[in-house]
């Protein structure tokens, strides 16, 4: 977490998962599934937007959607 108590924008899958209670497989294989999943490569290693995958967390459990 950042000197404002907000968590980081970017995280690596292994901690985006521990952070939004994701098994770390799912999340890996969401990131090879799901076109639309807001994740981006840095140096080669996937990082997942924090405040997008919230976000498209959101609309996934609106549509009723199983992960």
């Amino acid at each position: 977490m950042n000197e404002l108590n907000e968590p980081k924008k970017l995280m690596s899958i292994v901690e985006a998962a521990k952070y939004f209670g994701i098994g770390r497989d799912c999340l890996y294989a969401l990131s090879r599934t799901e076109p639309d999943i807001p994740i981006l490569v840095v140096n080669g290693r996937k990082k997942v937007n924090i405040p997008k995958m919230a976000e498209w967390l959101d609309n996934a459990t609106a549509a009723g959607r199983e992960l």
